[in-house]
């Protein structure tokens, strides 16, 4: 890459690690976050609720499912309410809980055996994929309206993991041969379209932001990560283009998508941009550690490292990921990320608890053209106030002088040919050593 001229200055700070479950004894697991709001489902001795924690109010979270006699798992948060599954008693029962109003939790709908309901939710509706006795189904349930929930995907084989993205559905599914992706267009209501049509291969977990589907499926060598864009109704491209090595789980968030895949040695996290496209690119390169089950929120991006660590890149931050956890030997699992909060679970040496680290950027500066391994930045940059720097600055020499007028007062460059720093003062370039 050329960069003609840069500099570039970073600083991160993540404040100290705080257990929020305080579930001593107890494991707790896949905690989301919207807002000051996190939930997730744990162990009161041998039954699983429901917690909510208010990162304002502090203190000790809340049992909202308090439901000794049923399991409870997978709370998903929108737009003020939360919506999860229990099982118990041969039935699985999906409940929605508004904590803005402090109505419910409710059940909206109910099934006839015992099974993994895979629940996701946006502002306005409710999808999961239940056993309603002859195979698992995708159900839709409309928050606004209270319908009671469509079974849309309506068909003899087992179908899993719905995602919502307005008003698009997405779900992988068999379709008597293999596993394929379908989407499904809540406002037409029409039959859901199979839209990778790999026919002999299986795909699997599809996700789904805006316009955009990704997925990993196998191209009958080994699994790729497939991308989809429901506008242009194009067949999939094929973006991790890996040979011989397996990419899995994709995340995305906008235009940017990432995943898991293996280069050879060891699992490492690989991003491609839409509206930029090109070669995915690495964005770890740790040989002989495994980095795994990748998250990307806007332009923030978060995986577990060998299994016992979370780690964290900032899009916005040119600099090398961060270590927010740092336990190694214990294990560490499904981060998440709202507005600099970071939360996961995690191994404290005697159970599983969630827990919570503030990163937020106190300085984020870059200046470049295909800087940071190809990642592209603002060509221009105005500070107004005092920069501070901590460490090191790097100006990339320049052969030429660039314009230096009053408009230029106080402009810097390295020269190459004199190996000289040289500042405008308004109408000639002055060496300063």
């Amino acid at each position: 890459l050329t960069t003609l001229w840069a500099i570039q200055l970073t600083s991160q700070v993540c404040n100290s690690v705080t257990n929020i479950s305080m579930n001593d004894g107890n494991n707790d697991f896949t905690p989301q976050i919207l807002d000051s709001i996190i939930v997730w489902h744990g162990l009161i001795g041998s039954d699983r609720e429901v917690f909510m924690y208010n990162i304002n109010i502090g203190g000790a979270p809340v049992n909202i499912s308090n439901n000794p006699s049923n399991q409870d798992f997978l709370p998903q948060i929108s737009n003020g309410k939360i919506a999860w599954f229990s099982r118990g008693n041969n039935q699985t029962d999906i409940w929605l809980y508004d904590y803005l109003l402090n109505t419910g939790p409710t059940i909206i709908s109910t099934h006839p055996t015992e099974s993994n309901s895979f629940i996701d939710m946006n502002s306005q509706y409710i999808s999961w994929a239940a056993d309603n006795g002859f195979g698992y189904e995708i159900f839709l349930y409309d928050i606004n309206s209270a319908a009671p929930p469509v079974n849309i995907s309506n068909n003899s084989y087992d179908d899993f993991f719905p995602r919502i993205s307005g008003s698009n559905l997405t779900y992988f599914g068999n379709d008597g041969n293999d596993n394929e992706i379908f989407l499904y267009n809540i406002s037409l209501g029409l039959p859901p379209v199979n839209i990778s049509n790999n026919d002999g291969n299986d795909d699997f977990r599809p996700v789904i932001s805006n316009d955009y589907i990704t997925w990993y499926g196998s191209n009958g060598i080994d699994d790729e990560i497939f991308l989809y864009s429901i506008s242009s109704g194009l067949p999939p491209i094929n973006i991790s283009n890996n040979p011989g090595n397996d990419d899995r789980l994709p995340s995305i968030s906008s235009s940017k998508i990432v995943w898991s895949g293996y280069d050879g040695s060891d699992d490492e996290i690989y991003y491609y941009d839409i509206i930029d496209p090109g070669a995915a690119i690495k964005l770890t390169n740790n040989f002989g550690i495994d980095d795994v089950n990748p998250l990307i929120k806007g332009q923030s991006v978060l995986w577990a490292s060998d299994y016992d660590d979370i780690m964290f890149y900032d899009f916005n931050v040119c600099s090398n990921s961060i270590n927010i956890s740092n336990t190694p030997n214990f294990i560490d699992s499904t981060p998440n990320i709202q507005n600099g909060t970071i939360i996961w679970s995690g191994d404290d040496g005697n159970d599983r608890e969630i827990f919570l680290a503030n990163c937020e950027n106190l300085f984020s500066l870059s200046i470049g053209i295909n800087w940071c391994d190809g990642l592209d930045l603002p060509a221009t940059l105005s500070i107004n106030g005092t920069l501070h720097i901590e460490e090191t600055a790097r100006l990339k020499p320049l052969n030429t002088a660039p314009s230096c007028a009053s408009t230029e007062e106080g402009l810097m460059y390295f020269d190459a040919g004199t190996k000289k720093l040289r500042v405008c003062n308004g109408t000639n370039w002055v060496d300063l050593h």
